[in-house]
C-alpha cells in the first residue's frame, strides 16, 4: 500500500469514531459466547488468546514504526505495561467467571462499568458527572444487584463466579481510564502490542503457578 493511500485510509477510519465503537462492540459481544462454547479452561484460553494477539500486534507495530518513523519512548512503553497488567487481570477474571457462571450474568454485569469509569474519572481527571449520571448509576446498581442475586442462586449460579465478574469489570475500567492517559505518550498500535504482551506475562504467571495445562488445548478451541 502506497503512502498516500495509507494516509487516506487511516484518515477515513479515524474520522468515523462511532463506526469504530460500533464495530468494537459487535466484535466484543462475540467473545463471551466463544469462551463459553470452548472446552478448555478460562486461563488456558486467555493464555493462547493473548500470545497469539501479541504476535499479530507485534507484526503490525513493526509495520507502523517503519511507515511512520515514530518509535515509542520509555514513558509510552511503561504506560502500555501498566495498562497490560490491568488488562491481564481483567482477562483472567472474565474468562474464569464465564466458565463458572452463565454468559448472561457476566455480560449483564457490564452495566457497572460506567460507574467504575466515572469514579476513576473523578479521581484522575477531576471530572464531575451530572445528576443524570448519578441517577442512572443508581438504576445500574439496582440492576446489577438483581443479576448478582440471580447469578449466585440460580440454576447455573456460582457466588465466586459472580464476584469475579464484578472484579473483571472493575479492572477493565482501570485499563480503560489508564489507556486514555497512555494515548498522550504512545500510538495506538504499539500501545496495544505492549498491552497484550504485559497481559500475556500476567496470565502466564498465573497458569504456571496454578498448573493449568496450556498444552492440552484443542485445535477447535
Amino acid at each position: 500500500m502506497s503512502a498516500p493511500v495509507r494516509v487516506r485510509a487511516t484518515s477515513a477510519v479515524s474520522s468515523r469514531p462511532l463506526l469504530l465503537i460500533g464495530l468494537g462492540v459487535l466484535l466484543f459481544s462475540t467473545g463471551p459466547v466463544m469462551v463459553a462454547g470452548s472446552e478448555t479452561t478460562g486461563p488456558v484460553l486467555s493464555f493462547w488468546r493473548l500470545w497469539i494477539g501479541a504476535v499479530l500486534m507485534g507484526c503490525l507495530t513493526l509495520w507502523q514504526i517503519r511507515s511512520s518513523g515514530r518509535r515509542p519512548d520509555r514513558v509510552g512503553w511503561s504506560w502500555a505495561a501498566r495498562c497490560g497488567v490491568a488488562f491481564g487481570i481483567h482477562q483472567l477474571f472474565f474468562m474464569i467467571a464465564i466458565k463458572a457462571t452463565s454468559v448472561v450474568d457476566v455480560t449483564l454485569m457490564q452495566v457497572l462499568q460506567p460507574i467504575f469509569v466515572g469514579l476513576l474519572a473523578i479521581v484522575l481527571f477531576g471530572e464531575r458527572p451530572g445528576t443524570g449520571f448519578r441517577l442512572w448509576s443508581l438504576v445500574a446498581i439496582a440492576g446489577a444487584a438483581v443479576v448478582v442475586l440471580a447469578g449466585a442462586s440460580g440454576p447455573e449460579g456460582d457466588p465466586v463466579g459472580v464476584v469475579l465478574a464484578i472484579l473483571n469489570v472493575a479492572f477493565f475500567a482501570v485499563y480503560f481510564v489508564w489507556s486514555k492517559q497512555a494515548r498522550d505518550h504512545i500510538d495506538t498500535v504499539p500501545f496495544l502490542f505492549g498491552v497484550v504482551v504485559a497481559a500475556g506475562v500476567v496470565v502466564s504467571a498465573f497458569v504456571l503457578v496454578a498448573g493449568e495445562p496450556v498444552g492440552s488445548i484443542s485445535g477447535g478451541d
